[in-house]
């Protein structure tokens, strides 16, 4: 009967330590991240939720560019928050519909569901990533990489503040599929949309030229464009300028 060489077993003799342990920092971290999460609705609302008071603004067919003056906006966010937060709005126009589904929900509801949403936009995106680069990838690293996503500042401050920043990070991720794998379709209107949203992942557009993806750029310029031209019967091209004279 053969052996099994020393080194061999000696990495086998290892790799279930190391794994156990893997899976304790990722429990721990998990559990420290819901935690800290959910500390928010436990006390101050905190600033950053300015996506909802915009979003009601327009559900309650009030919506002007005034939005887009300081002290309007910080008005409408301290009713709205009934004294806990403030915030200023300047983004597009567009990004108003974002959380309009939840404009008819109370602030704290409203808040709860956002965030089980960014949770699922994080697990997408840090899924999509890992079976797009790395599919043969075991599940010890996806755990590592989860377990430094959730210990990431930025990931934090997005749940805590109510940020749009994970639903971002989701459309780039697809908008990087669907340039390295061809997705003209998918990665045009991920990237469309993202521009449209929050005026990010522009800095694509000049790889998509160096890569001469003609398609793609079509994509994703047709749809900038279509969003911009559909949200002014909405807003109206005076919500545009107060959103360009910032």
């Amino acid at each position: 009967m053969l052996r099994e060489p020393a080194p061999n077993l000696l990495l086998r003799l290892t790799e279930r330590p190391f794994n156990l342990l893997v899976y304790a920092v990722f429990l721990i971290v998990a559990i420290w991240f819901v935690v800290r999460i959910a500390v928010p609705f436990g006390g101050r609302l905190t600033q950053g939720f300015a996506f909802y008071s915009a979003s009601r603004l327009l559900y309650s067919g009030d919506y002007s560019d005034r939005v887009y003056e300081r002290e309007f906006f910080q008005a409408l966010v301290l009713a709205d928050s009934f004294g806990e937060a403030e915030d200023i709005w300047g983004n597009p126009p567009p990004n108003i519909l974002m959380l309009l589904p939840l404009a008819g929900l109370p602030i704290r509801t409203a808040r709860v569901v956002w965030t089980a949403l960014n949770i699922v936009f994080l697990i997408c995106a840090l899924s999509l990533l890992i079976w797009t680069f790395a599919p043969r990838a075991p599940l010890v690293l996806w755990l590592l990489i989860f377990s430094v996503a959730l210990l990431f500042r930025p990931v934090i401050s997005n749940f805590v503040f109510g940020q749009a920043y994970i639903l971002m990070f989701l459309l780039l991720v697809l908008a990087v599929i669907g340039i390295q794998r061809q997705g003209n379709v998918i990665g045009g209107l991920s990237l469309g949309l993202a521009l449209s949203l929050k005026l990010v992942g522009w800095p694509l557009t000049l790889l998509l030229i160096w890569l001469r993806r003609w398609r793609y750029l079509a994509v994703y310029a047709l749809t900038v464009i279509f969003i911009a031209l559909a949200s002014l019967p909405i807003f109206g091209f005076s919500s545009w300028q107060a959103f360009m004279h910032l």
